[in-house]
């Protein structure tokens, strides 16, 4: 039996750790089973004065990333200084009063209300009640898959529309590094 060279099992490692390693954190991402999520039994997570429940976390059957939980805010606090990442936010607002930046925009917004965070997009909040706030935050996509690319947004960019971007990748279709955000041309609804 013929031993491999040093130089075949560097090659062999080459093309084995990255394939290894991605089938990995694919198996990471657990697809998503139909549930029922009781607010009551649905476990706290605390940092400071913020508490966090858990709702859900998993791919869709499409692949795409969600993820849902409730954050409760003390009033005055923020959860976060203002960012942006390249996964989408949606927010409702179930209680309190939220003052929302997103952009170049600022607006308080109370129960019953919703905000979207496109890709992205600079944004931040804070409860400005008396009151803590509560809210759910669902996350879209996923900011290290490659598989969640922005193509558009649902009105084509004009003077008061925002900037549509896609993550650039160095090959989309076999995981490769995607880390840039760059402006691209509307490509209209799917």
């Amino acid at each position: 039996m013929r031993i491999p060279s040093r130089r075949a099992v560097l090659a062999m490692a080459a093309v084995l750790c990255p394939v290894l390693a991605a089938g990995y954190a694919a198996g990471a991402q657990t697809l998503l089973p139909s549930g029922l999520f009781d607010y009551e039994r649905l476990p706290v997570r605390s940092s400071g004065s913020t508490r966090i429940r858990q709702v859900l976390t998993g791919l869709t059957h499409t692949g795409y990333r969600l993820d849902l939980h409730v954050t409760e805010l003390a009033p005055g606090q923020m959860p976060h200084p203002p960012h942006s990442h390249v996964h989408e936010e949606l927010v409702l607002i179930r209680q309190g009063t939220l003052e929302i930046s997103a952009g170049t925009r600022t607006e308080r917004l109370g129960a019953g209300s919703a905000f979207y965070v496109a890709s992205g997009e600079q944004h931040g909040w804070r409860n400005v009640g008396s009151t803590p706030a509560e809210y759910f935050v669902l996350a879209l996509g996923d900011d290290t898959r490659s598989g969640n690319v922005v193509r558009n947004r649902p009105h084509p960019p004009g003077p008061s529309s925002p900037l549509v971007r896609q993550r650039e990748c160095d090959d989309i279709r076999s995981g490769g590094d995607c880390d840039v955000l760059a402006p691209v041309e509307y490509i209209g609804h799917r």
